[in-house]
């Protein structure tokens, strides 16, 4: 495979983890809204850019509580990070049809806290050594579903 085709095989993988559910989520408000038919091409991709934004916002706020050694490992952490909050952002926006605020960001950011305490206490069977960011990044993307069922209850002070 030559280096052109890895990096579209990448892209395409980027977009099938992060576009799709960003897209299907605008495609999802805009149908029980209503507006599907009506809502001008400018306005739909204003509301992708938007909640892309906080997917990749939100995502590298996630990636630096990883630590990862090297900037490789930073940025794949990025990306990872990224598409959970992707997932979590397009469930959101599709249930409520609103974007992230500041208060669904701290909700999120305090799931991915807890998650990331409890997949600490797993063990990651079959992991490379040298890739100490990535253990713990698929342990989070595999916790993926408990976070969005965390983000449906609100956070009670003690």
């Amino acid at each position: 495979m030559t280096r052109e085709s890895k990096q579209a095989q990448a892209l395409l993988r980027v977009f099938e983890a992060l576009g799709v559910p960003l897209m299907g989520a605008v495609d999802e408000v805009l149908s029980w809204s209503g507006n599907a038919a009506h809502a001008p091409s400018e306005e739909t991709a204003r509301q992708f850019a938007a909640l892309l934004s906080s997917s990749i916002a939100t995502g590298t706020q996630m990636a630096s509580k990883l630590n990862p050694s090297t900037q490789e490992d930073g940025e794949a952490a990025r990306l990872k990070t990224s598409t959970l909050a992707g997932q979590v952002i397009a469930q959101h926006y599709a249930m409520t049809g609103a974007m992230p605020d500041d208060a669904f960001t701290r909700r999120l950011m305090d799931a991915f806290d807890a998650t990331l305490s409890l997949a600490d206490s797993f063990s990651y069977p079959g992991h490379d050594d040298s890739d100490p960011a990535d253990p713990v990044a698929a342990r989070v993307l595999a916790l993926a579903p408990f976070v969005s069922a965390v983000m449906r209850f609100p956070v009670r002070a003690g």
